[in-house]
């Protein structure tokens, strides 16, 4: 499948790219991500996601992560991402390799690679994903050649055909609220809420809080997992009284 022709794409990958599951992590390999917009105009905070498309319509998170800014006209070059995978039900996937820009309210799509191959989960099939193939390397439509610098971030002159963007629809989460007796208790956002707001969720620690801060915002729960000092087993006690927005 080509690429999502009604995105800008001034966020783009290009070159090539692939995905490899392995248990329960999965790494994401892309040539190039590259901000193709003026010079010092600097991208909100980055995010790659590894998608699953049913055919019925729905999706789900399988993988992702934030990647911080990119100047204008620079870009990321052999990136490879070792990641949580979240396992999708049985069935047939559609998998697409994302890349989402923060808003201010909300991430954006900016670029949408979908790979060739469908990804099989059968009924009878353990959580494993062994007898699930790696996603093979596809070239994409417009590729910019690799550079030999050893630096991250390298200066480019590539031009991209600007189009009619157009603002996906991310579903935003809905406020939700504890009862105890008669009184409400409100949960925190991870992306908004202040120090003092974040300390006084029970059972978070200081350093945790920290951390929060620091790498904010987050596009999911799986990135949320990646904070150091984090588990699954006090992610899942901390949903109780945080959200992501």
């Amino acid at each position: 499948m080509t690429t999502n022709n009604e995105l800008s794409r001034d966020i783009a990958c290009s070159g090539q790219y692939s995905y490899k599951i392995q248990d329960d992590r999965v790494t994401l390999s892309i040539s190039q991500i590259t901000n193709h917009r003026p010079l010092y105009n600097i991208s909100g905070t980055l995010a790659i996601e590894l998608r699953g498309y049913h055919p019925d319509g729905h999706y789900l998170v399988l993988a992702s992560t934030t990647i911080g800014q990119l100047t204008g006209q620079h870009l990321l070059a052999d990136c490879h991402y070792d990641l949580v995978f979240q396992m999708p039900p049985a069935g047939s996937w559609l998998l697409a390799l994302e890349v989402h820009e923060w808003e201010g309210e909300q991430y954006g799509l900016m670029d949408q690679q979908f790979f060739a191959q469908p990804y099989y989960i059968p009924e009878e099939a353990p959580c494993s994903s062994e007898a699930s193939p790696s996603g093979s390397t596809t070239p994409l439509n417009e590729e910019i050649p690799l550079t030999d610098a050893s630096v991250d971030q390298v200066n480019i002159n590539a031009k991209s055909t600007p189009v009619s963007p157009k603002t996906p629809k991310i579903p935003t989460e809905k406020k939700t609220t504890e009862k105890k007796g008669s009184q409400k208790k409100t949960k925190v956002s991870i992306n908004k809420g202040s120090k003092e707001e974040l300390l006084n969720v029970k059972g978070v620690p200081k350093k945790v809080v920290n951390e929060m801060i620091e790498q904010r915002p987050f596009s999911s729960w799986d990135t949320v997992l990646l904070i150091k000092g984090m588990g699954p087993k006090l992610l899942k006690k901390l949903r109780n009284g945080l959200k992501l927005n």
